[in-house]
């Protein structure tokens, strides 16, 4: 656990999204990004707050060295990636942050397709993943970390909490919104604050040109493409 927290505060997620992206891209506060709904007029991410730490190499460096300590032995980790030219800016990045905390991070970088074989065989450590809302709902992120999910090995690499199990699968039934928001809203927290079981490095964004002739240009913020619309006429 302390080796998990150590990772999560042990990288500048900033200079990762302004830096490197710099493509509208920002730093994670926790799992379920902006915009996505919440409680009454609130979105998930307002009524939440951070869940995530704040960057603190220091403190980092303290946690991996306490972790490494208590499991006896301090393991190479391996890093697995993409093979395309951003991912591999990124995690040569990541690799240099936490081996400034101590880790020993060796990249493996694979193509696309394999990556994904690799992770839902559950054959990585650390993996570089990202997952795009198919609805407006914080149950699109959520549930992917419940034991149960088809997605557990590859997402949550085998992540188990039997409170986290129970708040998503009785959110799932309950037809209060309030109930069921606290629910959600409460599982996040031990996913990420309490349990250290991801450590959420960016909310997607995009940069585009757009043609002045287009009147209406919405990327959407889930369920994926984009809505261009209305073209003036001359």
């Amino acid at each position: 656990e302390n080796v998990r927290r150590a990772i999560q505060m042990g990288f500048d997620r900033a200079a990762m999204n302004y830096k490197i992206l710099n493509n509208g891209s920002k730093p994670a506060t926790g799992l379920v990004p902006d915009g996505i709904a919440g409680p009454g007029d609130q979105t998930f991410r307002e009524a939440e707050g951070p869940t995530m730490p704040e960057y603190d190499a220091q403190q980092a460096k303290e946690l991996f060295k306490k972790g490494t300590e208590e499991v006896g032995e301090n393991p190479e980790i391996e890093l697995l990636t993409y093979d395309d030219s951003v991912s591999r800016d990124l995690s040569t990045f990541l690799q240099s942050q936490l081996e400034k905390i101590g880790a020993k991070i060796r990249v493996k970088i694979q193509p696309f397709s394999q990556k994904l074989k690799l992770e839902e065989d559950g054959k990585f450590q650390l993996s570089n993943q990202a997952w795009i809302a198919d609805y407006d709902d914080p149950m699109t992120f959520l549930d992917l970390f419940e034991s149960s999910s088809t997605y557990n090995t590859a997402i949550a690499g085998g992540y188990k909490n039997e409170r986290y199990d129970q708040l998503i699968n009785s959110a799932k039934n309950e037809t209060d919104t309030g109930k069921r928001m606290d629910m959600l809203l409460e599982a996040e927290k031990i996913l990420v604050e309490e349990d250290a079981g991801v450590a959420p490095w960016r909310f997607y964004g995009s940069a585009y040109l757009v043609e002045t002739n287009i009147t209406r240009f919405v990327d959407q913020p889930y369920g994926g493409g984009k809505d261009y619309s209305l073209w003036k006429l001359s």
